[in-house]
């Protein structure tokens, strides 16, 4: 996983707070990283567009690679 590639928010692999949410993340771009190494997603569409949020890797999954 690198910045710019294209991912989604995998809802299963996520706590049960988080998964109301997962449908609405379906597509994003990976900007950077934080302290942990986890990637910051800046999330486009519904709701979510324009919020970057970091993620934990198993979390999202790449779609396209940048």
């Amino acid at each position: 996983m690198k910045v710019g590639d294209l991912v989604k928010f995998v809802a299963s692999q996520a706590p049960a707070r988080h998964r109301r949410d997962g449908g609405h993340r379906t597509r994003g771009i990976v900007v950077s990283f934080d302290n942990d190494n986890d990637p910051v997603v800046l999330w486009l569409g519904s709701g979510w567009n324009g919020y970057r949020e970091a993620n934990f890797r198993n979390h999202i999954v790449v779609l396209s690679e940048a």
